[in-house]
């Protein structure tokens, strides 16, 4: 096999981007329960609020000061270690595996230290009452709420109008069980874990949404998805021992290709597991269990690199520690990360860009273009980014 050495000096710049940590810890909250997701909140005087998914309710915790989190309030609630939590306007809806159905949160007087909560399970649609569910997502632009892997119609994604009082029931998908759920406008990304695909969805008319494309993931395990801030590119982690995060180009849904597979820093192989993957402003923020929360610049998506990270769990790698979920979408910028036995870590991120080692390899006589050479850095006799040329002897690490 040809092999393709860069020297420590050549790739110094990259290297500096690729070790970078670049998150600093503000303050953390701990808690005498286990935790599982958790989303934000920010109220009409621009006032941010973490909201803590518990197992035994919801912990809301002022972080208007973050170095100072106050708890205003601790909404009792199902029992679950499983939960999932969004918010529209001014109320918080939780999903989890309980047979409660789904919980209502009013957040208008949270300055007050006040939040009062209500269940909702009525009878819908012909299907019985809602119990448990694994996930929901709103499209905040439409007011729609989307339910997915509930215990009813075989785990398939539920749609309610939510702008009135009470959920109105608007559709479902077809019955395969999706695990998780990202929409945006009136297209459905939905993680359908049973089956190793991701689907892609057209919920336009909401009584018939209709399966336009679905694409299967590295180990077929999909567990979330998240769409680039442009639509064209969709990121997904399959919840499964040395499974990579992974990118996909969308732009054409017929055709889809397969980008990029990610893997942090020194862990591929070691069995890490990843959960659930964000994307803020072209950058990937994940939350890997026991390797805590990992930011990657996905601006190249053919070519993701990590520039971030902050470890919240010092253990070994399983889906029953460590970091569960992360929340990067404050304006202040601010992540939150909650993790399962150690708390809610309130992180400082840098988002800086990476460099980026790209090229052709070529015959230096002929000019050829070389198909299938390895590409190492190599510092100090160590190999720290291997790559292979394509077809075309171009290759990006």
């Amino acid at each position: 096999m040809r092999l393709f050495f860069i020297s420590a000096f050549t790739f110094l710049l990259c290297l500096s981007s690729l070790f970078a940590q670049n998150i600093s810890l503000l303050s953390k909250v701990e808690y005498d329960v286990e935790l599982s997701d958790i989303w934000g909140y920010t109220d009409e005087d621009g006032r941010e609020y973490a909201l803590v998914s518990l197992e035994n309710g919801t912990s809301i915790v002022d972080i208007s000061d973050p170095s100072n989190p106050k708890e205003v309030a601790n909404i009792p609630g199902g029992i679950s270690n499983w939960k999932d939590i969004k918010t529209y306007k001014n109320r918080a809806f939780v999903t989890g595996e309980y047979q409660q159905g789904m919980q209502i949160i009013d957040l208008a007087n949270l300055s007050n230290g006040e939040a009062t909560s209500l269940f909702w399970e009525a009878p819908f649609g012909g299907f019985g009452r809602l119990g448990a569910c694994h996930n929901i997502y709103i499209e905040e632009k439409t007011g729609v709420a989307y339910l997915s892997g509930c215990s009813i119609v075989g785990g398939g994604v539920l749609m309610f109008d939510i702008t009135g009082e009470l959920p109105a029931y608007l559709g479902k998908t077809n019955t395969t069980y999706s695990h998780d759920v990202y929409v945006r406008n009136d297209t459905i990304y939905s993680a359908d874990m049973n089956i190793g695909v991701f689907s892609i969805i057209d919920a336009t008319n909401k009584s018939n949404p209709t399966v336009i494309a679905n694409q299967s993931t590295p180990f077929q395990f999909t567990h979330n998805t998240w769409l680039s801030d442009d639509g064209k590119t969709i990121f997904t982690t399959d919840e499964i021992g040395n499974s990579p995060l992974a990118a996909y180009d969308i732009s054409d849904v017929n055709d889809i290709k397969a980008l990029d597979e990610f893997y942090p820093t020194g862990t591929k192989g070691t069995g890490l597991i990843p959960h659930n993957v964000h994307v803020k402003n072209d950058f990937l923020v994940t939350s890997y269990y026991a390797e805590g929360v990992v930011i990657t610049d996905a601006s190249r998506p053919n070519n993701l690199v990590q520039v971030g990270k902050f470890d919240t769990y010092d253990g070994p790698n399983s889906n029953d520690y460590g970091a569960w979920g992360a929340f990067p979408f404050f304006s202040s910028n601010i992540i939150l990360v909650t993790d399962i036995e150690n708390g809610l870590f309130i992180l400082k991120p840098n988002y800086l860009r990476a460099a980026f080692f790209e090229g052709i390899v070529t015959d230096s006589i002929t000019g050829e273009k070389l198909f299938g050479v390895q590409v190492e850095g190599v510092n100090r006799g160590v190999t720290v980014f291997e790559g292979q040329t394509g077809l075309d002897g171009s290759f990006e690490i």
